[in-house]
């Protein structure tokens, strides 16, 4: 997966061949291929000439009628430009490679890319600026350096457990990671690659992992690499394990339902279950496997600088049989590659293939809609990011569909992060919007790797600074929650060794995807960490919203700053119901909206952070109209002075617009890198489905009528209830089910039902909190429209658990009424709070204490409708609301036979006007 300044030693024979002949030493991104190797494969693509390839190789190495005493055609003077011992690894000899290629530009005998792609092989230094780059890099003005951090210890991270099953050394390291969830979620392994071969290590109880299986495998001391793929006939998972560098690093294949799935009868230690022939083989493949990812039915061998490229096989046909495709050739290298199904390209539902094309310093972004089993050309390149100057293309994420956020291993901006909704429009070309670095930069200069993103944030393993955690909900300003010092301090004393230099030691590679939340962290020389992240704080409160006009008519909107605040975004509304974004990522508390002269509005304003999201009650800015004046004989004479009116002063903070194109919503599922598991959206108070229109103050700004309620446990009910107000938030007195979790009071239900005893908090279902809403700035009163919404976890892939919405009139006697039944999207988690959310509205009946009920169920085919159905996984909760009563309000039934016939009058009215106005015309 990159270079190593670990020493990697390239010889005539295999790495892993100890007695062979004098190595060098060499720190570049050649990735184990020679130097001689990598230019003659730029010769073969008649990028480079043999002569410019041969100069090259000789300042690198001195030719063979060197003289004893090292001059050089009897020249000493040249001696300099050998490094024999060093390759171009000291500043001297770098400096002597760039005035070469900068000469050989300049004379028109080479091109400004080849001349890149050596200088970011051998990691010279960024060579050229093009007109494309500096675009970019003017938008990242204010938004470059250390990403901003505010933790005690290693904030919002836990350390569970740790194990190194293989011996570890300078040329046989730790790598590869991913993790493997059994169908019926009863254990969960790591596979976890290594120099010496693959170690299958369960880790369902975190604190004591252990290794169940290892199979030793020859080459890729220092690259091997893992990926799933779940076959569809069958529902069998497969991992294809395959490897880069020393004697034949082989692709193998593993069938791993022979692991066990069972909760009280796991695998013993190194008792290998899956046995050789029937459960794995070895593949071939050798030597394509530097890095290796699983989607869509394709195995991507990414070769990482030969001339094959990626190499794409299907694994739909026969998972044990790969089969070759195509490959997408050239000099690029792809080092990594990343697939994202279902996004929206110009109105189409497209699969992207993004592929970091290593020194070439850029990402590629290709259409793999319609690749299958027969395909055997390369898909169609959608667009491509800029190729920057000096940086590696190591690997990327992609955040929203939108935000693409891209390593560089060659440490000149660490992590860059693009915005590609342009492209996806067809408007325009990825641009980059920020570039960043972990919190503790400027003090200890660490090196990048790879990185994945769960929800709302993102997970790097950044080498000697070990796994860092980043809020990116304002991918603009990522901000650090978390770390894992898995190098400088593996053992968690609290001391960190003190770094030197910078190096490519330390964190590897991170898997954030186990349905129990567990994270799996590769540490190339201290092993396999199991970590969990818990909330690094609340979703923001919703900020209270003020707005003025202008002299010019425009819109002046203001907020107050809250805590924990990633950044603001603004809706408008012309009518009061429909909202479309107009603003976003504001760091600011203000936000002027010139586009809305002469045109009254509501406005709501959303505060982000990486837990969820605040809303404001909308706001009211209504323009005044000009007074109309009687005419007079006798006009109003002028005055001798007219004043010159000041100019308006524009806010503070004037955020940047947004472009034409509005961002696509938070996906339901997550990026199929490596093939990960899809996983919910998390809000835990998303805006309701209906947007009322406020009343306007004679200052054309509508505030709060009444502020939200926080439920307290009431032993008359046996459930948490709230007094009279516009919301209802049980906050955490429902997280859990019966005594898995802290859910106190439990059962929390008005009636006794009670919950189901079995499973594991987090790992199995449970309702963990209740939000309850009136549709308007109003108190929640009898007749008005009010919003469920329902946190809750969900198990496994989350197909067989539904959530159960009722509602009760009377909290005294309830008799439940069921809303609604919605299945669960998936399993696992996408925010760091471990819920997604699900809702229901309806209207309040009449009542003064009335009641909500929500439950989870586990289903296998059997849906039970009824109000209590007490499974051994469900979880029931309730909360009591207490309602406005409204005399005028006869009730559901009633007041909608009333509003018929009120309209019906109206209707009336109308009619005998308008003939009263034709009778009146035709006189």
């Amino acid at each position: 997966m990159n270079m190593l300044s670990i020493r990697l030693w390239y010889t005539v024979a295999a790495l892993s061949v100890m007695g062979a002949a004098i190595a060098m030493e060499m720190e570049d991104m050649l990735m184990g291929q020679t130097l001689d190797s990598f230019l003659s494969g730029l010769v073969l693509h008649e990028q480079l000439s043999e002569e410019h390839k041969l100069e090259i190789v000789n300042m690198a190495s001195p030719p063979t009628d060197a003289t004893s005493d090292g001059d050089i055609d009897g020249d000493s003077s040249n001696a300099k430009e050998h490094y024999r011992d060093q390759g171009f690894t000291t500043a001297e000899s770098k400096e002597l490679l760039r005035d070469y290629l900068y000469n050989t530009v300049n004379d028109g005998s080479m091109e400004e890319e080849t001349a890149e792609a050596i200088a970011s092989t051998l990691n010279l230094g960024g060579l050229y600026f093009t007109e494309e780059m500096v675009e970019s890099l003017a938008l990242m003005q204010g938004l470059n350096g250390a990403a901003s951090a505010d933790y005690q210890g290693e904030g919002n991270m836990h350390r569970l457990g740790r194990i190194s099953p293989v011996p570890l050394s300078q040329w046989s390291i730790t790598n590869g990671i991913w993790g493997y969830a059994t169908p019926n979620g009863a254990r969960e392994y790591a596979l976890m690659c290594a120099g010496p071969g693959l170690s299958i290590v369960d880790v369902t109880d975190a604190a004591k992992p252990v290794r169940v299986q290892f199979t030793p495998m020859s080459g890729g001391g220092i690259w091997r690499d893992v990926c799933t793929h779940v076959d569809e006939a069958s529902g069998t998972t497969y991992a294809y394990v395959a490897a880069q560098g020393g004697s034949n690093p082989s692709l193998f294949v593993y069938n791993l339902s022979y692991l066990s799935d069972d909760p009280n009868k796991p695998n013993v230690k190194d008792s290998n279950p899956i046995p050789l022939g029937e459960g794995y083989s070895n593949r071939g493949q050798a030597g394509f496997g530097h890095t290796v990812n699983c989607a869509r039915g394709l195995l991507f061998l990414h070769t990482a600088g030969t001339t094959h490229g990626c190499r794409v096989y299907d694994i739909k046909e026969n998972p044990t049989q790969p089969k070759f495709l195509f490959h997408t050739g050239g000099t690029g290298g792809c080092h990594d590659s990343m697939v994202q199904t279902n996004v929206d390209v110009e109105g189409e539902a497209k699969d992207l293939w993004i592929i970091s094309e290593a020194y070439s310093r850029t990402d590629n972004i290709r259409d793999i809609t319609n690749v299958n089993s027969e395909t055997k050309t390369v898909p169609p390149l959608l667009g491509r990011t800029p190729s920057i100057s000096g940086i590696y293309a190591h690997s990327s994420a992609l955040y929203n569909d939108r935000y693409l956020f891209q390593t560089d291993e060659n440490n000149r901006h660490d992590i860059c992060v693009y915005d590609i909704g342009n492209l996806m429009q067809g408007t325009g070309s990825p641009q980059l919007i920020s570039r960043f670095q972990y919190s503790e930069h400027n003090s200890m200069n660490a090196l990048t790797h790879n990185g994945f993103i769960r929800g709302n944030y993102y997970f790097n393993a950044y080498y000697q600074a070990g796994l860092r955690v980043f809020d990116i909900s304002n991918p603009y300003y990522a901000h650090e929650v978390g770390k894992v010092e898995t190098y400088r301090d593996p053992f968690q004393t609290g001391k960190l060794i003190n770094v030197k230099k910078t190096e490519y030691k330390g964190s590897w590679n991170v898997y954030p995807y186990l349905p129990s939340g567990n994270i799996l962290v590769n540490d190339m020389y201290h092993g396999l960490f199991i970590v969990a992240a818990s909330a690094p704080y609340d979703p923001p409160e919703p900020p209270i919203l003020s707005a003025e006009r202008d002299g010019g008519g425009n819109a002046n909107l203001s907020w107050n700053v809250g805590i924990n605040v990633r950044g603001y975004s603004v809706i408008r509304s012309f009518d009061g119901s429909t909202y479309a974004k107009i603003a976003e990522h504001i760091m600011g508390n203000s936000f002027l909206d010139n586009d809305a002269q002469g045109k009254s509005a509501f406005y709501k304003v959303i505060a982000v952070n990486g837990e969820g999201e605040g809303t404001s009650v909308p706001v009211y800015s209504e323009v005044t109209p000009e007074p109309t004046r009687a005419p007079t004989q006798v006009p109003t004479p002028l005055p001798t002075h007219v004043p010159t009116p000041l100019p308006t002063p524009l806010p503070t903070h004037v955020p940047t617009d947004l472009p034409t194109h509005v961002p696509t919503p938070l996906p339901t599922h997550v990026p199929t890198t490596h093939g990960a598991t899809p996983e919910p959206t998390h809000a835990l108070t998303p805006a309701p489905t209906h947007l009322p229109t406020p009343e306007p103050t004679s200052g054309g700004v509508t505030s709060a009528r009444a502020g939200p309620q926080t439920a307290s446990y009431n032993p008359t009910f046996g459930a948490p209830s709230c007094s009279i107000g516009s919301s209802c938030d049980s906050k955490s007195l429902l997280d859990g089910r019966h005594n898995l979790g802290p859910e106190p009071n439990q059962p929390n239900t008005l009636d006794g039902c009670l919950d189901g005893k079995s499973g594991a908090y987090h790992r199995d279902e449970s309702v963990d909190a209740i939000f309850i809403s009136s549709d308007s700035s109003d108190d929640m009163m009898e007749g008005s429209t009010i919003t469920v919404n329902a946190g809750v976890f969900c198990w496994g892939n989350g197909s067989k658990d539904f959530i159960y919405f009722f509602h009760a009139a009377d909290a005294s006697n309830p008799n439940w009424t069921l809303m609604k039944r919605v299945q669960c999207a998936s399993g696992g988690n996408q925010s760091l709070s471990d819920i997604q959310t699900k809702y229901a509205s309806y209207d309040l009946p009449k009542g003064a204490l009335q009641a909500v009920r929500v439950s989870i169920r586990y289903e296998n085919g059997d849906p039970n409708l009824g109000p209590c159905f007490s499974g051994n996984y469900n979880d029931t909760d309730d909360v009591v609301i207490q309602v406005k009563e409204d005399p005028s309000f006869l009730g559901t039934a009633v007041a909608v036979e009333a509003k018929k016939v009120e309209d019906d009058k109206k209707k009336n009215k109308r009619a005998n006007a308008k003939k009263q106005l034709r009778k009146n015309s035709s006189r």
